[in-house]
């Protein structure tokens, strides 16, 4: 009894010491139904955990998908997830749906759906600034509309 008794606390303690680590750095988010921008990478109705982002530009990378801070809602943010396709100092130009980063067509195995994203003549993303596309691309609030996305209203990276 009082083995089983021992091994509960240290349980317990080890779940608390997680929670206060992880917490400080992770944060878990619920998918929403409606979210279809970026399946099949994120599912509707599931929870993903994202490391919080510290506004340092060496923590981005292409391919990542990032959780932000809608732009056009500043008042009241709604968060949303998109997928960084190029990052500051690049040249981006997308021309018959297809995405090219600093000249070179860029692989996208996880893109669902292209649809007609027409065509964005070559853009140098600024600084302090990453260019973000939703994997189903018809879905597009996306930089498409709203412009390199700033880094300071992204929250965090999905894991």
């Amino acid at each position: 009894m009082k083995i089983l008794r021992y091994v509960h606390y240290l349980l317990v303690t080890a779940v608390f010491i997680a929670i206060a680590v992880v917490g400080s750095r992770c944060r878990l988010h619920h998918i929403p139904e409606n979210e279809m921008a970026m399946q099949p990478a994120l599912s509707p109705k599931t929870f993903r955990i994202s490391r919080v982002f510290h506004g340092k530009k060496e923590e981005l990378t292409r391919g990542v998908i990032v959780l932000f801070k809608d732009p056009g809602q500043l008042m009241e943010p709604k968060l949303c997830f998109s997928r960084v396709v190029a990052v500051e100092g690049d040249a981006l130009a997308i021309v018959d749906s297809n995405v090219f980063v600093s000249g070179t067509k860029v692989d996208e195995p996880y893109v669902r759906e292209k649809g007609n994203m027409g065509t964005i003549p070559e853009i140098i993303i600024p600084r302090g600034c990453v260019f973000v596309l939703n994997d189903h691309r018809p879905m597009n609030w996306d930089s498409r509309q709203f412009g390199p996305l700033p880094l300071r209203l992204i929250e965090g990276k999905i894991q």
